[in-house]
């Protein structure tokens, strides 16, 4: 696998923070913002040749706003919808992090665990040393797997991928000790996606769609291109000779707990409500997304004032030096069609 440039088709989620987007302000006001955001959008759209966005803004728990912008398929010039269906890349992550901490919650599992309780085969090692590595290193991306590992994941759509991606570790040696410092390391999370299907007895995708995304009203959020039953699906493409060229990616279903949730705008809103403790459903305890967003500060940062919590990077507000990762004027989450190497 070579690193490559393979995001086309992009969506992007844009939270706005309290003094940002109010439906409740001076309508020309409104109408300046929306004017303004839109040109931002296609100057994106035009800049990076994508041939299709699609764009929702939440805030305060409310859908305030809700576009696409280009197509689906251009041949076909299908335009993008808010139904229009999109691999959500490392965004994934958070939902592997929220199952996790359902389970532990659930007395199925602690996340202070060595991860060999759950597969004991797992034995890995640094300098020549075995290794204790809990699922909280995992999490947060300390168990000293090195970034690099990513070019082993095989290309498979097999029953067996997550457990056989995981394997491939076995052939690897960590490169720092776990615990010590921050390495982002996209198999961390389908190691915890292996220990899901463990410990629930299911396959992950089947776990993942009946236990998370159903009872939040994700119904149609799909875990793995394999699960997808709809036409909504985006084609896929990569930039070739300065446009899109139509790209059909390998299917990596053993990376599928760490990049490969397909979702629409639609009920991504529901997933940020969720975030900012507005969800409707009332079935997640609001407790567990609270700790999703809790940074390890057993580590150097990564980025400037940047941690990681589980699943997502959470920044250092400079006022009361407190940590939010839904309260920044504007948080972009990007989802795409796009192969590992992106995850």
């Amino acid at each position: 696998m070579k690193y490559s440039v393979k995001l086309c088709l992009l969506m992007i989620l844009i939270i706005l923070a309290a003094s940002g987007f109010t439906p409740n302000i001076a309508k020309a006001d409104s109408s300046e913002k929306i004017r303004k955001i839109e040109q931002f959008v296609e100057q994106q759209k035009n800049i990076s040749k994508i041939p299709g966005i699609s764009l929702v803004i939440v805030e305060k728990g409310k859908t305030v706003y809700q576009k696409g912008f280009g197509y689906a398929d251009v041949k076909a010039k299908t335009p993008v919808t808010s139904n229009t269906l999109f691999e959500i890349g490392s965004t994934t992550k958070a939902f592997t992090g929220l199952a996790i901490l359902q389970l532990e919650k659930e007395g199925i599992l602690k996340r202070s665990d060595d991860v060999q309780k759950y597969i004991p085969w797992l034995k890995l090692k640094y300098n020549g040393e075995p290794q204790t590595i809990t699922l909280n290193q995992l999490l947060h991306h300390t168990s000293g797997i090195a970034f690099n590992s990513i070019t082993q994941i095989p290309e498979s759509n097999a029953d067996n991928a997550l457990n056989s991606n995981v394997r491939t570790l076995l052939h690897q040696q960590l490169n720092r000790k776990p615990g010590s410092s921050f390495e982002y390391a996209t198999i961390n999370y389908d190691v915890l996606g292996l220990v899901i299907e463990i410990v629930t007895k299911q396959p992950y995708d089947i776990y993942m769609k009946k236990q998370i995304l159903e009872p939040i009203g994700m119904k149609d959020t799909f875990v793995g291109l394999h699960q997808v039953q709809s036409s909504e699906m985006a084609s896929g493409y990569k930039i070739g000779f300065m446009r899109e060229r139509t790209y059909t990616p390998p299917i990596y279903r053993g990376n599928v707990p760490a990049g490969y949730i397909i979702s629409n705008t639609n009920d991504i809103a529901k997933w940020m409500k969720l975030q900012l403790r507005n969800d409707p459903s009332n079935v997640i305890d609001k407790q567990l997304i609270q700790e999703l967003h809790i940074p390890d500060q057993s580590v150097e940062p990564f980025d400037k004032d940047t941690y990681y919590g589980s699943g997502w990077a959470v920044m250092k507000k400079k006022k009361n030096n407190i940590f939010s990762m839904q309260e920044r004027t504007q948080h972009f989450l990007h989802i795409s069609s796009c192969s590992p190497m992106n995850n």
